[in-house]
């Protein structure tokens, strides 16, 4: 269920633009053990140190900058950005098992994959497989064997969720593990905006994980590919764009120009020269002085602004080109086979036009959950989850007006829910939490299992779990929901329609039909 709108109580928030854009410099210094800015002192460690796990930087920071994290960090900062690294270190372990597994069931069937960042990625940049956190499985495999792939995969424990070749195919372990989500790719353009572009097969390149040898991304294209997967997406984590710095800036001048006239082969000679900017301001923000480094990441910040799609039409190389990204904007290739996916999509598009559209305009509320007047605040995914982070930081709430299905009955669909910090026990099943997943939007599902710092969430209405998110990931816990101005407690029991049950005893005949 995505969330709409926030109507923010008072509240203390944890600091001005400016803090946050220390913390932001502080971390990409670290990341790149540059050391620290001088503007960092002991109030900042504890929000670094939460804005470079938040930026997917933690265990990467640590592993360049430990000594400069010992010499001015707190006690208490050091000794939670220490476990942080040690808990991303087994669960990396973990992770890299279950790769080798995947690989292996796939190779027995003469199925040759292709990893596509990941582990091996965090190898080839920067040495260390715990260095980039992982959430799921992305895997190659050419159009050819997708069918073998895809039945190998039921056969070993695997669900398939979505998409059928020559689109992303996404599948589910069935079996609880680290990595319980899987992407299967024919093309390194699989995006709807992208589909009408040839895009050059990845050739194999074989990286040492844990102990064995993974075939991997990693030739002249794997800059672009970054360069095309940052721009594709709105926010991302500052992770990405350091994963592009590093390996530009390890390429030989010859294998740069390499990068550069495959991109030109394949028209993507603007989406690499965006990655380039992106790339000398990175430098600037670990490098510059405060004030650059203030400007390079406000510079930054903005190449995400805006639509997804309007961006991608901004770079690809023609009139014609952008015609074909407006419509796959407007008929994405995986729904097209489908009216009522299509009709979906549609809807769901202009819901999210208008609400981004939307004027601030002030409503009244119940006085006893809200004081006498409130000013109800329609925001872009991406403003309301820091207001809401803003707000719960401070030990405040928020009530959020949630939009879709996935969580009836719990949720009506024109309800509001309170949103709170999250508890200091931690996380349990049965909690309804708000997430931030960055691109993807906002999600407020309920927890169905808690392992290390990864939660595993399903909408009350759904049958599939949803992918696993990083507890950091959270933005709060839903505790009160409000109907036409009636306020009850959020049950910690998923309550079911007879036409959930039904349809969910439908769907299980049918599969066992289909197995039969």
């Amino acid at each position: 269920m995505g969330a709409a709108a926030t109507d923010p109580r008072p509240r203390r928030t944890d600091g001005p633009p400016e803090a946050l854009a220390r913390q932001r410099i502080a971390v990409v210094r670290l990341t790149f053990g540059a050391g620290t800015p001088a503007a960092v002192d002991e109030r900042d460690w504890p929000g670094v140190l939460d804005r470079a796990v938040r930026e997917r930087c933690g265990a990467l920071a640590w592993l360049r900058s430990a000594l400069a994290i010992r010499a001015h960090a707190p006690q208490a900062v050091i000794g939670r950005w220490r476990a942080h690294a040690l808990e991303a270190g087994e669960r990396a372990a973990a992770q890299a098992d279950e790769l080798h597994a995947v690989l292996a069931t796939l190779s027995n069937a003469d199925v040759e994959p292709i990893v596509l960042k990941g582990q091996p990625l965090a190898m080839m940049l920067y040495g260390d497989v715990s260095a980039r956190p992982v959430f799921d499985i992305d895997l190659f495999v050419a159009l050819r064997q997708r069918r073998v792939a895809h039945d190998v995969l039921l056969a070993a424990g695997w669900r398939h969720l979505d998409g059928l070749p020559p689109a992303e195919g996404t599948y589910q372990r069935i079996a609880p593990a680290r990595m319980p989500h899987l992407e299967m790719h024919s093309s390194l353009l699989d995006d709807g905006l992208l589909a009408h572009l040839r895009s050059p097969e990845p050739k194999r390149t074989l990286i040492p994980v844990a102990g064995s040898l993974v075939p991997a991304h990693g030739d002249d294209s794997l800059p672009v590919f970054l360069a095309v997967h940052l721009a594709k997406h709105g926010r991302v984590p500052l992770l990405w764009w350091v994963d592009l710095a590093t390996l530009w800036q390890r390429l030989s001048a010859n294998e740069r120009d390499a990068a550069r006239a495959l991109a030109a082969e394949h028209r993507l000679s603007r989406f690499l020269a965006w990655g380039e900017r992106g790339v000398a301001l990175l430098d600037t923000i670990a490098h510059g002085t405060e004030v650059e480094a203030c400007s390079a990441l406000a510079q930054l910040d903005a190449m995400h602004d805006g639509r997804n799609a309007y961006r991608v039409a901004g770079l690809v190389e023609s009139g014609t080109e952008r015609a074909f990204v407006t419509l796959g904007w407007l008929f994405p290739p995986r729904q097209r086979g489908s009216l009522r996916a299509l009709a979906r999509g549609a809807a769901q598009r202009a819901a999210k036009m208008m609400g981004a559209a939307a004027p601030l305009r002030g409503s009244r509320h119940n006085q006893s959950d809200q004081g006498a007047f409130a000013r109800t605040l329609e925001l872009t995914p991406a403003d309301l989850a820091s207001t809401v982070r803003q707000v719960v930081s401070g030990g405040g709430g928020a009530w959020i007006r949630v939009r879709g299905t996935s969580m009836l009955p719990t949720i009506p669909r024109v309800a509001e829910v309170f949103v709170t910090p999250a508890p200091d026990r931690g996380l349990s099943v049965g909690d309804i939490v708000l997430v931030d997943r960055g691109h993807a939007g906002l999600l407020m599902h309920r927890v169905v299992a808690v392992s290390d710092s990864i939660v595993h969430l399903r909408g009350d209405n759904r049958f599939e779990g949803d992918r696993p998110v990083a507890s950091v990931d959270i933005v709060g816990l839903a505790t009160k929901v409000r109907v036409g101005g009636r306020v009850s407690a959020l049950e910690r029991r998923p309550r079911r329609s007879l036409r959930f049950v039904v349809a969910r005893w439908h769907t299980r005949l049918r599969r066992r039909l289909a197995g039969a």
